[in-house]
């Protein structure tokens, strides 16, 4: 990921999340649900209605995107993100010592 797509990684150096856009579709790619299975159970039921993989949402139109359920997301990514790189911080540290 992160070849041909505008994408964002943290200050860690982690990918965060990636924008691609297909021929008939454009994709979010969102690493904490992959990461976070329980972030991603949450969410599942609330986008019901958009073509779902395990770390991408798929979307054909834009009146079919659910912002307010996105934004919500997006926060929880964060915050989940954040503690991802802690523990990958932390495991480091241990692995130097």
């Amino acid at each position: 990921m992160g070849r041909e797509m505008l994408y964002y990684e943290s200050a860690a150096g982690q990918l965060f999340a990636a924008l691609a856009s297909g021929k008939n579709y454009m994709s979010l790619h969102l690493m904490p649900l992959y990461y976070n299975p329980v972030l991603a159970a949450k969410y599942k039921p609330k986008l019901a209605g958009i073509k779902m993989g395990k770390a991408c949402l798929n979307f054909t139109k834009p009146d079919e995107i659910p912002y307010a359920v996105m934004e919500h997301l997006l926060l929880d990514a964060v915050k989940s993100g954040k503690r991802i790189e802690k523990q990958i911080a932390a495991k480091n540290k241990k692995n130097r010592s």
